[in-house]
């Protein structure tokens, strides 16, 4: 994440743009360069006498606050390999399945380039959330891929692949968030039961993310 230590004083804390500026920098600049933009549709319908922004422009901001908030946790994962710890692969369960498919498609391909072992972790959580977001095609056809790469064996596709029919079978019993507010309600109800101390990194990063959208009306 961003190092403050990194970042002179004029560069941070004097304006909101100062500091999209320094997270740009220091940081991400594709994360930096989002945030200019939520920021400068904000500006378009916050000053006198300008533009209200229009519903596909409100929409497209909501969409750009929704991918800055995965490009966060990846930044995260790059940061710490996926499935080195167990805390952050519970919590990364609580996002809507076409939010952790995302996340899980870019984290796979940057594990691939960067690790020799096969991160089955991965491989585990993607094939679920694509069950869970309605495309077990898909599943299947990522695993079959993966044969034909080598990357797995015959026996680990196949027992991939039951396990996937056998949750099929139970999708119902399953509580899957439908949207990231669906996540910051459940989140909601977390917050506070332990010691900010006791909490997690990333438990901290996740947070502070679906904070945001706990009084939202937004279904994105």
């Amino acid at each position: 994440m961003l190092n403050r230590s990194e970042v002179s004083k004029k560069e941070w804390g004097s304006t909101l743009n100062s500091n999209i500026i320094a997270i740009e920098k220091y940081y991400n600049q594709d994360i930096g360069k989002k945030l200019m933009m939520v920021k400068n549709l904000g500006n378009q319908g916050s000053h006198f006498g300008g533009e209200i922004p229009t519903q596909k422009q409100i929409d497209e901001g909501i969409k750009i606050v929704v991918n800055i908030f995965e490009d966060i946790v990846i930044e995260y994962f790059y940061m710490n390999r996926f499935g080195t710890e167990p805390c952050p692969q519970h919590v990364l369960s609580y996002l809507p399945p076409r939010n952790r498919i995302i996340i899980l498609e870019k984290l796979f391909i940057h594990d691939c380039k960067n690790y020799e072992d096969i991160n089955i972790c991965i491989i585990d959580k993607l094939t679920m959330a694509f069950l869970k977001d309605g495309r077990k095609e898909e599943a299947f056809i990522f695993l079959d891929v993966l044969l034909e790469e080598c990357i797995l064996d015959g026996n680990e596709i196949i027992g991939f692949k039951n396990k996937i029919n056998m949750l099929d079978k139970n999708m119902s019993k399953f509580n899957i968030s439908d949207s990231i507010i669906d996540t910051a309600k459940v989140f909601k109800e977390l917050i506070g039961v332990k010691k900010i101390d006791d909490y997690t990194k990333f438990e901290k990063i996740f947070f502070i993310l679906v904070k945001g959208y706990i009084s939202s009306g937004y279904t994105m």
